[in-house]
């Protein structure tokens, strides 16, 4: 079998969220790159899901970058999550990495508005530990809707990242 990074090198892992459109390989490079690229580098409107130039992925965060497409396609489901009903049915996230699948359980959803001044900041990634739960007491407060977990070192946080019109 042919493996995506050797197609690629900026292959990352690949994501998927179970019974709904997202089922992508991600990828890893600066951030505009892969905003008008597909996975071949090929112009595509639709763009590539990224990792965050800030990110590394053996990092506490791993926040992912994708379009809004209206025909559902990259990011465009993520609009189904302001609504909590349809999270708890679509709430679990896998990555593949090499030979392993890790789980994640979706716990929140937030609507950011870039040009408030008192914003959730979530672009900024937290590095220490003091950091990372000042973030994620951020993250509940601005919330649409979360689901109360408990993070602990050396456990991983994946962020979905799109816009978000109207």
């Amino acid at each position: 079998t042919i493996s995506l990074s050797s197609i690629n090198p900026d292959y990352v892992f690949w994501l998927q969220i179970t019974t709904t459109e997202i089922d992508y390989p991600v990828v890893y490079r600066d951030n505009d790159y892969y905003l008008r690229r597909d996975f071949y580098g090929e112009k595509n409107k639709h763009g590539s899901i990224f990792l965050d130039e800030d990110c590394t992925f053996d990092g506490h965060f791993l926040l992912l970058h994708g379009h809004n497409m209206k025909d559902g396609t990259m990011f465009g489901s993520l609009r189904n999550y302001k609504q909590k009903s349809y999270a708890q049915e679509h709430n679990s996230l896998l990555i593949s990495y090499e030979t392993k699948d890790i789980g994640f359980r979706i716990v929140a959803a937030a609507l950011v508005d870039l040009y408030d001044a008192n914003r959730f900041v979530y672009e900024e990634i937290p590095v220490t530990e003091e950091e990372i739960y000042a973030y994620l007491a951020d993250m509940k407060k601005y919330a649409l809707w979360y689901e109360d977990f408990e993070w602990e070192p050396g456990k991983r946080i994946v962020l979905l990242s799109t816009c978000d019109y109207g």
